[in-house]
């Protein structure tokens, strides 16, 4: 029996702020509002960004990353063993010299029971009121493997003494820290991920030869992270993963399957069944890379650009749209913009709080009608 299938939409999950509340922080820097007062501003964005993501027709909404100030070390903070400090240097593993605040390893890193963006999720499921899924995003365990191996220069043993734990300590740390999420009515987390991504990109990959990486292993150690962090969480606890290319926020997709093509092996092989994948709609070849997804598991593909305040080319998404369909189910996808909107540099892209919203809505319109036969 066939029948009519629509395709969703969903959201990556960060948004860009309204320019109250990045005045506000400027005020709190100054000593002009307290934090108190600049947390309340806060919850009002919190506020609108909910509304806004139900009214566009999410089903998952997320608070928009508003608290967080950095996109993956403020979660880390909130592990025990892992503080911060300011450094003016680079190291081997990065693209480019960072200038900016790293994460020391100060003790064995282990859950905290009070991480502090358990306050802020429980703001968030208290706002929707059941109204929707309430979904938390995260930095992917896979990024503090690879944080920790580029700060120690591959030498993880001069920066954790526990070195031949470092992979089961890591994945504990979450694996603990995502059931207390459950416990505080969590069921939808989404790791952001940009080590997978980037190393679809050969450069990379030959930094980290150069630096002596064993890549059999790494990619080997990002995989097992990645399934000790969501061992045994409740079966109705959704983890997802978005796999981005870092700052070329589309990755380098190949279909091909060889030995340092770790995207194969991550659809594969990861015990996550729904991906976040971005792509380029003009870039057709890169889709096939979709072949490799099993059967029971889900994908959301990105096909929208969110780093623009103009609209997209909807022949070329509707080319694409068309060639996900040869390799995915419609009953097993939704589509997204490629990214989160609160990204480095997006207001001097001319991004602004409204334009993200209507990316939205150009998006859902453009999937309005938009249905396939399924059987």
């Amino acid at each position: 029996m066939s029948m009519k299938q629509k395709i969703l939409i969903e959201g990556v999950g960060s948004f860009l702020p309204p320019q109250y509340i990045v005045d506000a922080r400027e005020a709190q820097s100054r000593g002009q509002m307290t934090a108190e007062e600049v947390r309340r501003e806060e919850n009002k964005v919190v506020d609108d960004i909910v509304e806004r993501q139900l009214a566009a027709g999410l089903r998952e909404v997320t608070s928009g990353e508003i608290r967080r100030h950095r996109w993956d070390k403020d979660f880390w903070l909130g592990f025990k063993g892992i503080e911060l400090e300011h450094v003016d240097t680079g190291y081997i593993y990065e693209p480019v010299e960072p200038y900016t605040d790293v994460i020391r390893v100060v003790d064995r890193i282990e859950a905290n029971p009070q991480h502090p963006f358990l306050s802020g999720f429980r703001y968030l499921l208290d706002k929707v009121n059941g109204r929707a899924v309430c979904r938390q995003t995260m930095p992917s365990p896979a990024n503090l493997y690879a944080e920790i191996v580029g700060i120690s220069q591959g030498n993880i043993a001069s920066v954790y003494p526990y070195s031949d734990d470092l992979v089961a300590d890591i994945a504990k740390a979450y694996n603990d820290t995502l059931k207390s999420y459950y416990d505080g009515g969590c069921r939808s987390v989404q790791f952001d991920d940009t080590v997978i991504g980037r190393l679809c990109d050969m450069s990379y990959e030959k930094e980290l030869l150069r630096g002596g990486i064993d890549m059999n292993k790494y990619q080997a150690d990002i995989i097992r992270v990645l399934n000790q962090s969501v061992a045994g969480l409740p079966a109705d606890m959704q983890v997802s993963l978005f796999i981005s290319g870092g700052d070329v926020a589309v990755p380098r997709w190949s279909a091909s399957e060889e030995p340092d093509n770790i995207v194969p092996k991550v659809l594969r092989d990861v015990n996550i069944n729904k991906f976040y994948m971005p792509f380029d709609p003009s870039n057709l070849e890169s889709i096939a890379v979709l072949k490799h997804l099993p059967a029971d598991k889900r994908v959301v593909v990105g096909l929208v650009n969110a780093h623009t305040p103009w609209a997209d080319g909807f022949m070329d998404f509707n080319t694409a749209l068309d060639e996900v369909l040869k390799y995915v189910p419609a009953e097993r996808l939704a589509v997204s913009p490629q990214t989160g909107f609160k990204l480095s540099g997006t207001l001097r892209r001319g991004l602004t709080y409204e334009d993200q919203w209507r990316k939205l809505k150009m998006l859902s319109d453009a999937l309005e009608g938009k249905t396939v036969v399924s059987r």
